[in-house]
């Protein structure tokens, strides 16, 4: 999520939440040059706008409000990449980048909608126009908290299962759920800690590291047999093997190995309008070590070019690619399936 985005969700949420009144002042408020004494900083986090119209005013006080979430935007983008961008998962950044943003609209959602525009006021010689916005720390505290109590629960439950689940996927699969809860918790830590007065927050019970390592190291021990079918089978094999290394598992040929079967089935469409195409679909399966299915996934594949080998070539590489960007999330997605 950008920090545009952000701002703009906090004004969003923020009009949808404060359903306060504002006051409208006739002689200059303390906090238009200085501090609120009826809003003082240990109570709220406050700001301010001016502008020449009060709609722009009380979207900039609003706006002015959201810097300090802006900043642990920043710090907790740069903390998740530090410790969530490890080698072995298949395209870390990206994927925990997803998860930080994620995390990111639940704690504003969380945080902002409490801010309201409080009080107004018109200079009269300019005309120009101020507006305070206001969040109150106590209240916004509160709902932090509880939403980190929750996932500290979700948390534990995950590692316990983890710890207790006799098969491999699954283990993986809830090692997982326990890093991303944590991810979201961590951005809710940080949006607490700007909240209240003291900046303290809830002390975490893991270690995000940790927790981090171990999801690696369960993944780590699921052994893979890739196997390629169909068209351009060497090649679909060698991305197959690639794709699970990134993902963090381990390509094996051994007995204990789960069998990964891929088949790529193309149909030459010929040339239609000046181009040439090529349709077919993209097959992935996974089988136990005893040769029972534990899931399949297809895609559709279309492509087309100016000349057939080149429509073929792109058909090849779209197949090539989804390989390479999926696979994790696929595997495991048939744990949640069966």
């Amino acid at each position: 999520m950008t920090q545009k985005k952000l701002l703009l969700l906090v004004m969003v949420l923020a009009l949808a939440g404060g359903g306060c009144a504002t006051r409208e002042l006739r002689t200059q408020p303390d906090w238009v040059d200085g501090v609120s004494e009826r809003y003082p900083d240990q109570g709220y986090l406050v700001g301010r706008g001016r502008a020449a119209d009060l709609a722009a005013a009380q979207d900039r006080a609003r706006a002015d409000l959201a810097k300090v979430f802006e900043v642990t935007v920043r710090e907790q983008r740069s903390d998740e990449q530090r410790y969530l961008g490890g080698e072995g998962l298949v395209d870390a950044a990206d994927r925990w980048e997803l998860e930080v943003s994620r995390s990111l609209v639940t704690h504003t959602e969380q945080v902002v909608r409490g801010v309201r525009i409080a009080e107004v006021w018109r200079d009269p010689l300019s005309g120009e126009r101020h507006a305070l916005a206001v969040l109150a720390r106590t209240p916004a505290a509160a709902g932090l908290r509880a939403e980190i109590g929750r996932l500290d629960e979700v948390t534990a439950l995950q590692i316990e299962r983890a710890r207790s689940e006799g098969d491999l996927l699954r283990r993986i699969v809830a090692a997982g759920r326990a890093v991303e809860s944590q991810v979201e918790r961590a951005g809710l830590q940080r949006a607490l800690q700007v909240v209240e007065a003291s900046g303290l927050g809830v002390e975490p019970r893991w270690q995000l590291a940790r927790l981090v390592a171990d999801l690696e190291e369960l993944s780590g021990r699921f052994r893979v047999k890739p196997v390629a079918l169909g068209v351009e089978a060497a090649t679909l094999n060698a991305a197959l093997a690639g794709g699970v290394a990134a993902a963090g598992f381990t390509a094996s040929p051994g007995a204990d190995a789960f069998p990964l079967h891929v088949e790529l089935r193309l149909d030459d469409l010929g040339r239609q309008d000046g181009w040439y195409w090529q349709r077919g679909t993209l097959a992935l399966t996974l089988y136990d070590p005893a040769g029972t299915v534990r899931g399949t996934e297809r895609w559709a594949i279309k492509e087309s070019a100016r000349d057939r080998e080149s429509a073929r070539r792109r058909a090849v590489e779209a197949a090539v690619a989804l390989l390479g960007g999926q696979l994790r999330e696929v595997l495991l997605g048939f744990v949640a399936a069966d």
